[in-house]
């Protein structure tokens, strides 16, 4: 089965179920999101169940070949109902989230931050720093480094600067998000009525704070991320389909090569001479 048959197995009338197509109050609402909405029932904006459709299925196939390619994946939170989702979501598949208030340039600034760190979790670098300090001075500056460490304790996981961004509600990851445009990053991320998810290249618009709908979307990154891993096992039982062997290209460098060396003794003999 290809990538676009899979994402069928969730339907309009699950979208409807799930609460998703339900946006907030018309007084919140912005004009760059009315190309997704239907209307308004009772003073709260309607999403347009097609879109969303779309967008998600376009977003969730883009997730299943980031995973594939052995992409690296990050997870950022915000309020206390969607860092619970997120909490889930990524302890399940093993991956680094945050769900601490973001600090400005983390990504910017990445070596630094990282470098500061690693030499956290060193006891040498702290008894350095810490050694010709008072008492005071001393207990002051371990509660600064203890802050520090509790605000990056999700990037301690991350090798590098992921290749790809998840958000539940970019209301709360605001900052985040505007770091990694400016990076070029790519951002999964649910746009409700009050948000422009203009520059945003994967959105899905839809409800970003009732329980039905983050849990329903969570489920489908789920979903994806265990496709991926599937499909990384095929491409594994099948390297033929999948590998480029190229042993014809070897032999003719080789043979480039010696042609190369001969012509070039030829000439030297013939200037001797």
């Amino acid at each position: 089965m290809t990538i676009n048959q899979k994402y069928l197995y969730f339907s309009l009338h699950q979208l409807l179920e799930n609460k998703v197509h339900i946006g907030h109050k018309n007084t919140y609402w912005k004009r760059q999101t009315a190309a997704y909405l239907f209307g308004v029932r009772k003073s709260i904006c309607l999403f347009k169940l097609k879109p969303i459709f779309l967008y998600a299925k376009r977003a969730v196939s883009f997730l299943e070949h980031t995973v594939f390619n052995y992409g690296k994946l990050f997870f950022i939170g915000g309020s206390p109902e969607i860092n619970y989702f997120i909490k889930q979501l990524a302890e399940g598949q093993a991956l680094p989230y945050t769900i601490k208030l973001w600090l400005g340039g983390t990504f910017t600034n990445w070596f630094i931050i990282k470098g500061f760190l690693d030499s956290l979790n060193k006891h040498s670098f702290i008894e350095k720093r810490l050694q010709f300090k008072t008492k005071r001075q001393r207990k002051t500056k371990l509660k600064q480094y203890a802050k520090f460490q509790d605000r990056l304790i999700g990037f301690k996981a991350l090798p590098a600067i992921p290749e790809v961004i998840i958000t539940l509600n970019a209301k709360y990851a605001k900052n985040a998000v505007k770091e990694c445009l400016s990076l070029s990053l790519p951002v999964i991320m649910i746009a409700d009525s009050n948000i422009v998810p203009l520059n945003i290249p994967y959105f899905i618009p839809g409800n970003d704070d009732s329980f039905e709908s983050l849990n329903f979307f969570c489920n489908l990154f789920k979903f994806a991320m265990k496709e991926g891993k599937a499909q990384r096992k095929l491409h594994f039982l099948k390297p033929c389909i999948f590998r480029e062997h190229k042993p014809k290209q070897v032999k003719l460098k080789k043979r480039i090569k010696k042609a190369h060396a001969t012509a070039m003794k030829m000439f030297i003999k013939k200037i001797k001479k």
